[in-house]
């Protein structure tokens, strides 16, 4: 086994993973113990393997910085190179929070029995429902949301949002945390949000198990509507029971959208995304990310 770490550092470099030599020292500190006899090819793919499943964030591990500083105050921004990224979570902002909570606890079966008839119905061109992701059931003829994934990514240092401005397959509808990509410029930044298509994100695989709690699809879904798991025990009203929720706060004054931005929409699919995403937002932070991803559909 070659015991240069400056070569494997080197050899990392030069597939995009940045990381340190202290890291990189240790590894192969633990692999001469561990694995002795590898050949030089073979220790590169042990630290690829080790890198993938080791949380970028963990001080020491990333040699320096991928993304421009302060890139979340960006207002709009060019990124022409090439960026290895951790992502911490993801969820679709193009479907209610709760539905999506339902999907995962599969709590729609008992409705989607029900609705069968219906559903043959409409498969056989007459009319009828299916269900949607946000619980409720829509006619047939109904166009489906597309799906809009957000993903919050970090390079060790900063931590920064990305969205896909077109569905992008190699990125899973449920997103394990710690899950490294490459992002391929040019791509474009609009208020700190990178505007991901499918030709700019490579998926290099890998989770971080210590994230699996903090950041699993469910906790962030249920951080997005504010409360605990409803479906605890195996009975979705137990956290009620026990634990009353306090009075809600005062419902928010509607949201004002641009008249200019409105103009600047170039069919009846942004349209359609619009209201999905509207349907969604929940917070100051989806108003944000409305605007950046408004300001970007009259340049498709």
């Amino acid at each position: 086994m070659s015991d240069n770490p400056q070569l494997m550092k080197a050899k990392l470099s030069q597939s995009g993973i940045h990381c340190s030599l202290d890291w990189v020292t240790a590894c192969l500190d633990w692999l001469t113990g561990d694995q002795p006899g590898l050949t030089s090819a073979q220790v590169v793919l042990k630290l690829q393997e080790q890198w993938l499943i080791t949380d970028l964030t963990t001080p020491g591990v990333m040699d320096r910085p991928m993304l421009p500083p302060d890139l979340s105050e960006c207002v709009k921004e060019d990124l022409p190179g090439q960026y290895t990224l951790q992502v911490q979570h993801g969820h679709d902002v193009s479907s209610p929070a709760y539905g999506q909570l339902q999907k995962l606890h599969q709590v729609d079966r008992e409705n989607a029995r029900v609705s069968a008839d219906d559903s043959l119905a409409s498969q056989a061109g007459q009319g009828g429902y299916q269900a949607t992701q946000g619980g409720r059931f829509q006619q047939s003829w109904e166009p489906r949301p597309q799906r809009i994934m957000m993903l919050t990514v970090t390079d060790g240092f900063q931590t920064v949002e990305a969205m896909e401005h077109q569905v992008i397959k190699v990125i899973p509808d449920v997103v394990s945390p710690g899950m490294k990509v490459q992002v391929l410029g040019p791509v474009t930044v609009r208020r700190g949000i990178i505007m991901l298509t499918s030709s700019s994100v490579r998926v290099l695989g890998g989770e971080v198990e210590e994230l699996q709690e903090q950041f699993s699809l469910q906790t962030i879904l249920h951080q997005k509507i504010g409360k605990e798991d409803l479906w605890q025990n195996g009975n979705m009203y137990s956290t009620q029971t026990r634990n009353p929720p306090p009075a809600p706060d005062p419902a928010p004054a509607p949201a004002t959208v641009p008249i200019s931005s409105m103009d600047n929409m170039s069919d009846d699919n942004d349209m359609m995304r619009l209201a999905a995403y509207m349907d969604n937002m929940s917070d100051d932070n989806d108003m944000m990310r409305l605007a950046a991803y408004m300001d970007n559909m009259s340049d498709d």
